[in-house]
């Protein structure tokens, strides 16, 4: 009969073939990862070019500024890698609030798609720096662009280790992509509601402690403890701590999204 022993033991597949095969099959977490990574890179060229865009309508409004001025004492500096941790807090925004629900009807999992997106984040921040670099050393070869402008050499002004200033560069950019994973994760777990209740929740907590060292007049202390400490530390730890953070409470928030 076709269901009796014999039969099972001349099945070519055996089960522990069967349960290898299953394995050697199944995607890894890198495959996961890579194909999570395809998602993001898919609108890479529209994002450089709204970032080229936007920063040269800043660079060209703010340049015209200066000629206007030209003849004055005054000297316009700029926040460039504020503008560039902007854009991607936006793209981490969209990635949680967006693309992640994609992602999972695709099958893939929110540990890869976490794990895509701040390598991406990185990745962007870590070029976009280069970028930046490329031209705060044009700006520098040019004088300030002719008329002593500061607008890619911002770091440079600060009084630290040039190590620490252009480190600085992708700390902050990346720092904002975390930032924004950190509220699209949350939008995505709570809506509108869960985005305005950590807003107040921040400003109720930090308008509290800013009362309380009035208050107590805590405030010089702090602030002498803060000038104590190396400003390479400070410049550099406060992006950073920043990121992990947002970072850590971005995944906690993703693994629990109902999507």
């Amino acid at each position: 009969m076709s269901g009796g022993p014999a039969s099972r033991t001349n099945d070519p597949f055996s089960r522990e073939e069967l349960v290898m095969t299953s394995v050697m099959t199944r995607p890894s977490a890198a495959t996961h990862t890579l194909s999570a990574m395809r998602l993001h890179t898919a609108t890479l060229p529209q994002m450089l070019a709204w970032i080229a865009a936007i920063l040269a309508a800043i660079f060209a409004v703010q340049f015209a500024i200066i000629l206007a001025i030209s003849g004055t004492s005054e000297q316009m500096n700029s926040s460039s890698p504020i503008v560039l941790a902007i854009f991607l807090f936006v793209f981490g925004v969209q990635s949680f609030a967006q693309t992640l629900p994609f992602a999972l009807s695709l099958g893939l999992t929110r540990r890869a798609f976490f794990a895509s997106t701040m390598l991406y984040g990185a990745a962007l921040a870590f070029g976009l720096s280069l970028a930046a670099g490329v031209f705060a050393l044009i700006e520098e070869a040019t004088g300030g662009w002719g008329v002593d402008f500061i607008f890619f050499r911002v770091t440079t002004q600060i009084p630290a280790a040039p190590v620490a200033q252009w480190a600085m560069w992708p700390l902050v950019i990346f720092a904002g992509c975390v930032l924004g994973a950190f509220y699209g994760a949350v939008y995505q777990r709570w809506g509108t509601t869960g985005v305005w209740s950590v807003i107040l929740t921040l400003l109720i907590v930090l308008g509290s402690v800013t009362v309380v060292n009035i208050w107590q007049g805590w405030w010089p202390a702090i602030w002498d403890a803060i000038t104590e400490l190396p400003l390479e530390l400070i410049i550099l730890g406060a992006p950073a701590l920043l990121a992990l953070g947002a970072g850590l409470t971005a995944f906690v928030v993703a693994r629990r999204s109902p999507v």
